[in-house]
């Protein structure tokens, strides 16, 4: 049996193109389609893990340094004091305090930014106040803004001197 090759044979014909392309560009269309869907998603979402890793980074520090503080000042509703011992026995003194910008506020630790939320574009430092609620209780009042999605997250939380609240 001999197999014959003719020159024509090989490609695609005109008629298969015209079928084939519309449902190519069809299906790569759609795919293009969910993958933006699926990114913008996702831009949202992790922004929204980092407002509340920033919640919860201000809220753990400023826990841990009124935890140790044997002596508590509020001044205004933005700026406190807290005066703590270091472990050689020599008293310290440290302010946070919250400044408030268009492009969303910051806080400071004694005049050094305690975190990275102006070199962040997705999150958003609103409000942040403190409020003495007994010499040993401070009530914390933080709201982080979502910057892609506007969404804002509050958060109240009530924080006790242990050192103070032994006397």
């Amino acid at each position: 049996m001999k197999k014959y090759c003719l020159l024509g044979d090989k490609g695609f014909s005109l008629l298969e193109v015209m079928v084939f392309m519309p449902v190519y560009l069809v299906v790569l269309g759609g795919l293009i389609g969910a993958y933006g869907f699926f990114c913008k998603n996702y831009v949202g979402l992790s922004c929204q893990w980092e407002c509340i890793s920033e919640m919860r980074n201000i809220s753990a520090q400023l826990a841990t340094a009124i935890d140790c503080a044997h002596s508590i000042s509020i001044i205004g509703d933005s700026s406190i004091v807290i005066s703590h011992y270091s472990n050689d026995g020599v008293e310290l003194k440290d302010r946070y305090t919250f400044v408030k910008r268009p492009e969303g506020g910051l806080l400071y630790l004694n005049g050094q930014p305690l975190s990275a939320l102006d070199q962040q574009h997705h999150v958003r430092l609103q409000e942040l106040s403190f409020k003495e609620i007994l010499p040993y209780k401070v009530m914390v009042h933080i709201v982080v803004e979502n910057g892609v999605t506007g969404r804002s997250i509050a958060l109240d939380i009530g924080m006790f001197s242990h050192c103070l609240w032994r006397k």
